[in-house]
């Protein structure tokens, strides 16, 4: 959401908490036309009802297939049916370094490419809009041999929008000496000419899937590349869209998350019944001898440091901080603030809880306190959802969550999304 519609929103807070965590509210009804403002100021869509499955290819009875990557996917600027929809997400973090195939020697770090960016417009920019850059962003990948002989091997883009993407580095074939590395440097085009008509608001961001492939005596390495272009800064994607980026995960959401970037109900609902979410003020390791882990997946809102953490049961004013996200001067990410995958100023995703129950917060500057227990949060309201972490072919993973901030109050719940390991709810 923008920084607008964050003081916009904070001037209409009402001070006094509400009760603490919200249970078994049914789906919110569809909110009249215009009724409140999106992230980009444009007018409040209806909420709808039932379900959509998203991404993953195949629907739930009942449902509707949407629009969703294929099998490529991945994306981040600059670093490395009833009631529910089914939302698929790839399995490892983004710099994590791929396999290979049939015994093929090859490694790349990242194992996929996620971007996240800004179209660039060449006519006038509305008012309180931002134009994108005229340079679109550029990643690099590091090709490792892990054999024991030399490789030689080629690089092409292929899928559905590979024209969307250009190969900078190398030029031609590259040989690869045994433990030997190589960069492959890539470019993702912002022209808005070039990437056809601008979404609507509801369906978020342009979305564009490809794959980077490194081919070499009959076999290849197929790296997923898969980006969010937003129409213009202040707009957003939609909490699906960034989902797809991360198949390996899905998760039963309400109806009015996954494909609406705006869905604007009339109040924050509590736990949606006939989804994934769980009533989760509270926490509790899943095995103690572990450590606890919650990974950005995205963040979309106004820049500033955001640090985020967990605290005792009870003592939400002692909180302690794990991590905090950075802010970097980047004009495609709106300084690192609007992403896939956001990186850390400081601190570490994995980390030691010293208290037996715990509830898990993050602290946006100039908005207030968003903590799991509802009662913890600045407004007392329902601004983190937890849901059940299920695998590409819908099996639950034990100890696995997923997390969503809402700051403001068009209830995209993408402001802060993050994946929490090693947990069990408790209340």
């Amino acid at each position: 959401m923008s920084r607008a519609a964050i003081i916009g929103f904070g001037l209409s807070v009402v001070a006094s908490a509400l009760a603490g965590c919200s249970s078994g509210a049914a789906e919110p009804p569809a909110a009249s036309a215009g009724a409140g403002v999106d992230a980009g100021g444009s007018a409040g869509a209806g909420v709808g009802s039932g379900g959509a499955s998203v991404g993953s290819g195949a629907s739930p009875a009942g449902g509707q297939v949407a629009a969703g990557a294929p099998s490529s996917s991945a994306a981040g600027a600059g670093q490395s049916g009833g009631g529910g929809a089914d939302v698929a997400g790839t399995s490892g973090t983004g710099g994590a370094a791929g396999g290979a195939p049939n015994g093929m020697a090859l490694r790349t770090t990242p194992s996929r490419v996620l971007w996240t960016a800004v179209r660039h417009h060449g006519g006038a920019t509305p008012s309180g809009r931002t134009n994108g850059p005229a340079q679109g962003p550029e990643q690099a990948l590091v090709v490792h041999n892990a054999g024991t002989a030399a490789v030689t091997f080629s690089v092409e883009m292929t899928g559905p929008d590979a024209a969307r993407f250009r190969v900078l580095s190398p030029s031609g074939a590259l040989q690869l000496e045994p433990g030997a590395e190589a960069e492959v440097r890539l470019a993702l085009t912002t022209e808005s000419s070039e990437l056809g008509p601008l979404p609507t608001q509801d369906d978020g961001a342009t979305v564009l899937s490809a794959a980077l492939e490194l081919s070499s005596g009959g076999q290849t390495l197929s790296i997923p590349s898969y980006a969010l272009v937003l129409s213009y800064v202040e707009l957003e994607p939609t909490f699906g869209q960034i989902l797809r980026a991360f198949p390996e995960y899905t998760s039963k959401l309400p109806s009015w998350l996954p494909d609406d970037a705006n869905p604007n109900p009339p109040e924050l609902p509590g736990v949606v019944p006939g989804t994934d979410e769980v009533s989760a003020p509270l926490f509790e390791r899943l095995d103690p001898g572990k450590p606890v882990v919650m990974r950005p997946l995205a963040r979309f809102s106004p820049p500033g440091l955001v640090p985020f953490g967990w605290y005792e049961a009870g003592k939400p004013g002692a909180r302690m901080t794990v991590a905090t996200l950075a802010e970097v001067s980047d004009a495609q990410t709106h300084d690192k603030s609007r992403m896939l995958e956001p990186p850390l100023a400081n601190g570490s995703a994995t980390f030691t809880v010293a208290a037996a129950r715990f509830g898990i917060w993050m602290a946006p500057a100039g908005v207030g306190l968003l903590a799991t227990d509802d009662a913890a949060c600045f407004d007392g309201k329902h601004r983190v959802r937890t849901w059940s972490l299920r695998d590409a072919q819908g099996l639950l993973l034990p100890g696995n969550f997923l997390v969503g901030g809402e700051e403001a109050a068009n209830a995209d719940y993408q402001d802060y999304v993050f994946v929490l390991e090693n947990v069990r709810p408790v209340r």
